[in-house]
């Protein structure tokens, strides 16, 4: 139907409304106006603190998460969107593979590369003040994760060769 040059490699993109926030490389962040999907326009980009790119990203409502190369965890204030303003920022050490949101955006599920907590889960009730509520280790890095809502239960895929697929549950 359409497309935009948005002239970084794009990693990742969650839509709300008429806009896609791309996480890419560079900038970081780029918002495209998808309103008319025969020709989507870029309207703002947003270049986080550091010089690590954007991998992986998911909103809710005004709110969306962005997971970086470097271990960052950003909540961006999107509810005007031609202009996006930085929240906070966590730091988990290590590449961040994959993030999905739970609970009504209020948990940040997270699958990285960090060595004894390739598993996190931030609270983002407060988007303007992160924390790590819990890290799980595992024998391997995980690649991706899904939070499943009606089970209450978060799949995670990853490196190890004879467990993939991993389910946690809450305790």
């Amino acid at each position: 139907m359409g497309g935009e040059d948005i002239n970084k490699d794009a990693n990742d993109v969650v839509v709300i409304g008429n806009y896609a926030y791309v996480a890419n490389d560079g900038n970081e962040l780029e918002v495209v106006d998808v309103s008319n999907p025969n020709n989507p326009n870029s309207i703002a980009t947003l270049n986080l603190s550091g010089s690590s790119d954007g991998m992986t990203i998911a909103g809710e409502g005004n709110v969306i998460f962005m997971g970086r190369a470097g271990g960052e965890i950003e909540s961006i204030d999107v509810s005007t969107p031609s202009s996006p303003v930085s929240l906070d920022s966590i730091d988990n050490g290590s590449r961040i593979r994959d993030i999905d949101l739970g609970n009504n955006g209020t948990y940040i599920f997270v699958a990285s590369d960090e060595n004894s907590a390739e598993f996190q889960i931030i609270d983002a009730n407060d988007p303007d003040n992160l924390t790590t509520l819990s890290t799980f280790d595992a024998p391997n890095d995980f690649n991706g994760v899904a939070y499943d809502t009606d089970r209450d239960r978060a799949f995670l895929v990853g490196e190890n060769n004879r467990e993939e697929l991993t389910i946690y549950q809450p305790q």
